[in-house]
């Protein structure tokens, strides 16, 4: 059990790296000890998609789905898998397999609605992360998802500006997606012609992001 948790940690360490195929090289050395580690399969499947190995992605996810069906991760890399690979109905199956999980976790309905909002399916997309903001209304990724929806694909500012506001809100933190969305802000006031409160947002964002390259150069 030692030496497989010891692999795992260590194709995580690799990835964390960005050396996805030392990660792989780990992964596969645990399947090689046992072939019927769902985790190992599951973790070589995101290495391989990340390096774009869409086939080989798909064949380790679908093993990963056979080992553990109701794992809401493992569906939706599957349905990935199947878009970047010419299947985007098989992706659909892999979405409502995870939605009829009815998870009670907020980032697996946030996952759901990013896999509707890759297909064109906003709406949908809407639907699932506002189940995700009713689950846990501080997850401010839910509200980024939601406002970049609105703004950047339906052409909605009023909506946009109240879920990066709320965001903004909730975020006590200086982080970069604080940062990100003081400058949509400033890009959705800009579109209703509110170039006061644009500006103001702008200088927000800008601030955040100083300090941010100030600290790189250090």
């Amino acid at each position: 059990m030692k030496e497989s948790e010891n692999l795992i940690e260590k194709g995580k360490e690799f990835s964390d790296k960005k050396d996805e195929e030392q990660a792989i090289f780990c992964f596969k050395q645990l399947i090689e000890k046992n072939p019927k580690n769902f985790e190992a399969w599951l973790l070589k499947g995101k290495s391989h998609f990340k390096l774009e190995e869409y086939e080989e992605a798909l064949a380790c996810f679908e093993r990963a789905v056979k080992l553990n069906p109701k794992n809401i991760d493992a569906c939706l890399d599957l349905g990935k898998s199947y878009r970047k690979t010419g299947n985007p109905f098989k992706e659909l199956e892999q979405i409502n397999k995870a939605i009829q999980m009815d998870s009670n976790d907020s980032n697996d309905w946030c996952r759901i609605g990013h896999a509707y909002t890759n297909l064109d399916q906003y709406e949908n997309a809407i639907t699932c992360l506002k189940k995700a903001l009713e689950i846990n209304p501080k997850n401010i990724r839910v509200m980024y998802s939601l406002a970049i929806i609105y703004g950047d694909y339906l052409g909605d500012p009023k909506w946009a500006i109240h879920y990066y506001e709320k965001l903004v809100d909730v975020d006590k933190s200086r982080s970069m997606i604080k940062a990100y969305a003081y400058l949509k802000l400033h890009k959705e006031y800009n579109k209703i012609g509110d170039t006061k409160k644009a500006n103001e947002y702008l200088f927000k964002g800008d601030g955040i992001l100083s300090k941010f390259l100030t600290k790189k150069l250090l």
